[in-house]
């Protein structure tokens, strides 16, 4: 481990202190995207960026370093078992091999026709067969089998029950030859486990350390009296849907909006609502959106012509405001969450009501379908997480997570990300042996409560700041771990919204919108 960390940090001279020093001084400039590690002794500017302090990369190091460790006490324990079974078998095996010994002995004492006696004689010469030789040899053999007659038949059933055994342990030998094989290939398999965890610690320190995310302000506006509710931005991120309360001189709720020519600019109001709407659904495979209004309705609004688009289909079965809702992956189905859970199918081009469900008890927050559509996270007012299946064609309800959480978003086929209001960060892991999922809680600030969050499923970054405060720090996610900030917006985030790739994010911010864009996707 020490040649590698020489590696990483070479010994060079700090230009300010002409000592020698194992890190990087601030004297020359960077390329776009580089990050690079500060002297301690050395003077800098604090709002400089792209900078790694000593003791952040020291702490990944040696917790690389631990995972290394752990893994070869991990190899060396499994190799010391195959020994200790390989010495088994070879003691076994020499003990077999001393029994067919002894058998052969014992089949050696129980011949009727021992060598040198006349039969003996006769098979090895029988040029010298005559009448007489022949008369004897036949007296001689009716008197063995007079006098061994119970002795031959004893012996018989004695070499059918050898018989038995010697293939008894035939099978016992093929036996421990099949287990050999299979902890050789246990062996193997360690053996690779151990060069694909390798990579992978090679890979997550690259993702972690050399991140090529770099957001940027592109956009922003002052909204006045304008109170926005939500903003989902196309599969694109070229065009982004505004919901809002009633905006002035407008008569509309709902605003499009368009990025051209490295502007972004406003292309359609859109009226009909009846109240303020709370939530827009982007259909990922075309620029078609749902809207969610406090008049107990669901629109569908598809685009007939180029940046114009109008009322397709209303969905009026809502008892109660919808305050989210999500398609799935397949998008062949909507879900709404308000009092309780509504569910439509996408059947011959229209939008049919399936089924709902009853007796929520708490208002629903957050939805999140898995990558194959299956299974249904929904949060709860209350911050609990209930759990729904897909069976027999219904929605039913297979488990509730008391972990509170205010966000919450499936991380693949069956585990989940979310953020408590106190900036916890959990990961819930599914484990089929006790059909449950086990949780891991990693702390990121200092326990508040009230944090604003959103995460992008898609680059698995997501963004937090505490409720009416800056600044808006973004986190990386690597399986069940999570990165130091890699970069802090110096604004205090009322609302945060991702785009679906993670491209572009949106933030409210004391009665202004602002547009940030990775810098890496501008052009």
């Amino acid at each position: 481990m020490s040649t590698f960390i020489s590696q990483i940090f070479a010994s060079i001279k700090c230009v300010n202190h002409k000592q020698k020093t194992e890190f990087i001084n601030l004297s020359s400039s960077l390329n776009q995207n580089q990050s690079r590690l500060l002297c301690q002794k050395c003077d800098f500017n604090i709002n400089c960026d792209n900078v790694f302090e000593k003791n952040e990369v020291v702490e990944f190091l040696e917790n690389i370093q631990i995972q290394q460790k752990n893994l070869q006490e991990d190899y060396d324990k499994q190799y010391n078992l195959f020994r200790q079974l390989k010495d088994q078998i070879n003691g076994y095996l020499n003990s077999i091999e001393e029994q067919f010994q002894q058998e052969k002995q014992s089949i050696l004492e129980i011949q009727i026709i021992k060598p040198g006696n006349t039969f003996d004689l006769f098979l090895q010469n029988n040029n010298g067969m005559n009448i007489d030789l022949i008369k004897k040899m036949s007296d001689q053999l009716s008197q063995l089998i007079i006098q061994n007659q119970d002795t031959l038949q004893l012996k018989t059933e004695s070499i059918i029950q050898k018989e038995e055994d010697l293939w008894k342990l035939k099978q016992k030998i093929e036996k421990l030859q099949q287990f050999e094989q299979l902890i050789n290939k246990r062996d193997s398999q360690i053996y690779q486990q151990q060069q694909q965890l390798s990579q992978l610690m090679l890979s997550t320190t690259q993702s972690f350390i050399n991140i090529q995310v770099n957001f940027i302000k592109t956009y922003e506006k002052k909204l006045d009296e304008q109170i926005i509710y939500d903003l989902k931005f196309n599969n694109n991120g070229n065009i982004f849907v505004i919901a809002s309360n009633l905006i002035v001189d407008t008569n509309s709720y709902v605003q499009i909006y368009q990025k051209q020519n490295g502007e972004i600019i406003l292309i359609q109001n859109i009226e009909i609502h009846e109240g303020d709407v709370r939530q827009i659904c982007f259909n990922s495979q075309d620029d078609n959106f749902f809207t969610a209004c406090q008049d107990k309705k669901i629109r569908f609004w598809k685009q007939k012509e180029q940046n114009k688009w109008s009322l397709e289909q209303e969905l009026i079965e809502l008892n109660s405001p919808a305050n989210c809702i999500i398609l799935n992956n397949s998008q062949n189905y909507l879900v709404a969450g308000g009092d309780c859970l509504y569910f439509w199918k996408l059947v011959n081009g229209k939008w049919t009501h399936d089924n709902q469900e009853k007796d929520c008890g708490q208002r629903i927050k957050t939805l999140s379908f898995n990558l194959n559509d299956q299974l249904l996270a929904v949060g709860y007012q209350d911050y609990s997480i209930r759990i729904f299946e897909y069976y027999n064609e219904k929605w039913i309800q297979k488990m509730q997570i008391q972990k509170q959480a205010m966000l919450i978003n499936f991380y693949n086929e069956n585990d989940l990300v979310g953020v408590q209001r106190n900036g916890y960060f959990n990961f819930y892991e599914y484990d089929n042996q006790i059909s449950d999922y086990q949780i891991s809680e990693i702390q990121l600030n200092e326990e508040n409560e009230n944090y604003i969050a959103d995460f992008c499923i898609q680059k698995k970054i997501f963004a937090l700041s505490q409720q009416g405060k800056g600044p808006i720090n973004l986190f990386m996610a690597n399986e069940n771990r999570v990165s130091k900030p890699f970069q802090t917006i110096p604004f205090q985030g009322d609302q945060l919204f991702f785009s679906n790739n993670g491209n572009h994010l949106a933030i409210i911010s004391n009665k202004q919108l602002f547009i940030y864009q990775d810098e890496g996707e501008r052009y």
